[in-house]
């Protein structure tokens, strides 16, 4: 997968994305950009280096070191 350059800020709507062929998840619903910060992705081995991730409030949970790779604001459906 092509690194996603996209910042997010807070307030920003988005949707997850899939990692096999980048259409948004059936049934995940929006998620609402909380926090930006600079970190390593919540998934073992994703990332090397510190790159901009973001803690978002999801399907009523709050979910944190989220990669802007796996994000797509909604207004750009």
């Amino acid at each position: 997968m092509e690194k996603n350059n996209k910042r997010y800020k807070p307030g920003d709507l988005c949707f997850f994305k899939s990692a096999v062929n980048e259409e948004i998840l059936s049934g995940s619903g929006p998620a609402l950009v909380l926090e930006e910060g600079i970190g390593y992705a919540n998934a073992p081995g994703y990332s090397h280096s510190p790159d901009y991730v973001y803690t978002i409030y999801w399907q009523s949970s709050i979910e944190e070191k989220v990669s802007a790779d796996w994000l797509i604001l909604l207004s750009e459906l």
